[in-house]
């Protein structure tokens, strides 16, 4: 929904000033290739980076993550 695409479609599907829930729900949705490599890659550089987060659930030592660079690779 951040993508310009989407954007310029929610702008067309209402001019307003703010988007209603019945808006996004009419947004079409394009399929993505590797979406199943590109999630389980998100997913575990999260799950490392929730791991090294001290004010996670998930916390179990301090350390470095890829999370930031696998949300750009993404």
């Amino acid at each position: 929904m951040l993508s310009s695409i989407a954007k310029t479609i929610l702008s067309s599907l209402n001019p307003t000033v703010n988007f209603q829930v019945s808006d996004i729900k009419r947004l079409p949705l394009f399929p993505i290739e590797s979406s199943e490599e590109i999630f389980t890659q998100l997913d575990a550089a999260f799950t490392e980076y929730e791991a090294a987060r001290e004010t996670s659930i998930e916390f179990k030592k301090p350390g470095a993550s890829a999370w930031k660079y696998a949300q750009e690779w993404a």
